[in-house]
């Protein structure tokens, strides 16, 4: 649950439009703590 939320936050933040391009880029989403990351990795 938390991860889809972190998805669902990144779109928006970000403006990327899938699942796939958040989690191909989570370095762009530099609001994520490490702990973040590692969920979507």
């Amino acid at each position: 649950m938390k991860k889809q939320k972190l998805i669902n936050e990144a779109m928006k933040i970000t403006g990327l439009k899938t699942e796939a391009e958040v989690i191909s880029n989570p370095l762009n989403c530099t609001w994520y703590n490490q702990e973040d990351v590692y969920l979507l990795s």
